[in-house]
């Protein structure tokens, strides 16, 4: 299959205690979360690696559709070995999107730790007590035409070809108690 799994429609979706591997076609995805209304998605102590192939494919892709919202919460997860770790994106017409990664790994991704990609409303990312490394590219990347904002917390960003960075509208905004 293209996607290990592939939400488009429900109120939430709870992922626990799972391994998501080896989803390799071009634009595979462990998890791709694409609702298009307001959803929530969950996910906790699982592994999440090897998705994706080339320069396609995420370990989680975050993505509503049509007017669709998302509000996440990655805990106690590791994503790895994947083209890009965790990707949040949207589109036009798209509702708000909110995300914790907290008390998680996201490593040896092939080109982006963590990516947020607006191309309209805002993206709201938290990352806390999370280790964010040996990613080529980049470790975690705030990128947009619309405004989104990575908020990171007690967390370590090392080893990658760029521990952070904010470009094109986005933000990267420190408590103060990282180890970059």
């Amino acid at each position: 299959g293209l996607n290990g799994i592939r939400f488009i429609a429900g109120a939430a979706l709870h992922v626990e205690q799972s391994r998501i591997s080896r989803f390799g076609a071009a634009n595979g995805n462990g998890i791709l979360f694409a609702p298009s209304a307001a959803s929530e998605l969950y996910v906790s102590d699982t592994i999440i690696s090897e998705n994706g192939t080339g320069t396609t494919g995420n370990g989680i892709l975050i993505q509503p559709t049509g007017s669709g919202s998302a509000k996440v919460v990655l805990s106690r997860t590791n994503v790895s070995n994947n083209i890009v770790g965790v990707k949040v994106a949207n589109a036009a017409g798209a509702g708000a999107i909110n995300v914790v990664v907290a008390n998680s790994v996201v490593s040896g991704n092939a080109i982006h730790g963590i990516l947020v990609d607006a191309a309209a409303t805002g993206i709201q990312v938290m990352v806390d007590g999370t280790t964010v490394a040996h990613n080529p590219n980049r470790g975690v990347q705030a990128f947009g035409a619309a405004v989104s904002t990575v908020r990171l917390s007690n967390s370590n960003i090392t080893g990658n070809g760029t521990g952070t960075l904010a470009v094109g509208g986005g933000s990267i905004v420190s408590f103060g108690n990282n180890r970059i």
